[in-house]
Formats: C-alpha cells, structure tokens, sequence
C-alpha cells in the first residue's frame, strides 16, 4: 500500500520507512543530513499535501535533532522570519552556522579550535550537505581565520568530499572539490577583515 493510516490519518508510507530506517541506523534520532534526505525524496517534482502531511508527522513524533528539526521547519514553512537559510550572494547558507562564526571572527581570527565546532555543529552528527559546505566555504573565504582552522577546515571538506554518499541529493557529492588554499598567509589578521566582512541580511528567503 502506499498509505499508513495512523489515527485515523493518512500518510505516505515510504516517507515514514525511509524516516524509521534512518532512526534506526543513528541510535534512534533523525540528524540533519538524515532530513535532508527525506525532504529530497519527498519533494522530487513537487511537494503534495500528503508528503507535507508526512513530513509533519516526521517533525512531531520522531526524534529529529534540533538542527534537522530547523531545517524541515524551514522548508514546510519558508516564509517565516529567522528560518534555516540566509540567503548570501544568492546562494543560501545555514543562518545559525554563519552567526556563529561571525561572532567568533567578532573576538578575533577564528581559532582551530572554534573551527572543530563549526564543522560539528555543520555535520551534525552525519554526513555534511552542501547547504553547509557553502555556508563553511563563506566563512573561509569572508571571515578571519588561522592557519590552523583554515588547514582543519579544508582537510575535512576534502574528506566528505571523497566520502561515497548514497541515495541523499542534497549531502554533499563526492565529486565536489573544495576551493583551494591560497598562497598567502590565509587571513592571519583580523585586520584584513573590515566591517563589511559581516554576514548580510536578505530581504526574503526562498525555500
């Protein structure tokens, strides 16, 4: 059948395995990369009203981490204030990630150590999607950051690049090359970071 009926309601019955199935293979609890997933699979063409209907059973009653649980909530919802996404140069980033590395860049370079917390927070407990990437490659490329984060950061991008990722459009494609490091000091100094550096607002954001 395609349907699960669950008091008394309809839902779509492979989005609800596929959402059982990767519980259970994280101890239970949905991570990003996970929901990214499920929202892949759910809106290929177009999105029905059973396939939100699921997806918000899914973000009620399953475990979802709390990143993941403001990712899907961003995409049922897109047109709510303060979602998931900033949109920056037209391309959308993870909103929380970017604030928090403005604030760290805000004190001085980001350290390596704040960069380890960057990419966990980025990862979330799985496999990173590119919404992250672009939103770590922004921060390499606007903020100011050590050698030692720059060096962390880019070994790691490298590594879930080579990662097989299967059957997930939206995590990361083993094929993607992170930009290359420059040949100079990269952004040493927080002096070579002027005001302008902080992270832009947009006007709307888009789903």
């Amino acid at each position: 059948p395609l349907y699960r009926t669950i008091d008394g309601v309809k839902y779509d019955r492979l989005l609800l395995e596929t959402a059982e199935s990767a519980a259970a293979r994280n101890s239970g609890q949905l991570s990003l990369a996970d929901v990214a997933a499920i929202w892949d699979d759910a809106s290929d063409g177009s999105l029905t009203a059973l396939e939100k209907e699921t997806l918000s059973y899914v973000l009620e009653h399953f475990n979802v981490s709390q990143k993941a649980s403001r990712y899907l909530e961003s995409k049922l919802h897109p047109r709510k204030p303060g979602g998931f996404f900033k949109t920056v140069d037209r391309v959308k980033c993870d909103r929380e990630l970017l604030e928090k590395a403005q604030g760290f860049a805000d004190e001085g370079n980001i350290s390596e150590e704040q960069a380890m917390e960057l990419w966990a927070d980025a990862t979330d407990g799985g496999p990173i999607i590119d919404c992250e990437v672009r939103s770590l490659q922004y921060i390499l490329e606007n903020l100011s950051v050590t050698v030692g984060a720059e060096t962390y950061l880019r070994s790691e991008l490298k590594a879930a690049a080579a990662d097989e990722v299967a059957d997930a459009p939206d995590v990361v494609s083993p094929n993607f090359t992170p930009p290359a490091a420059s040949g100079a000091s990269p952004r040493a100094s927080a002096s070579r970071r002027s005001a302008a550096s902080t992270v832009p607002e947009t006007a709307s954001e888009l789903a």
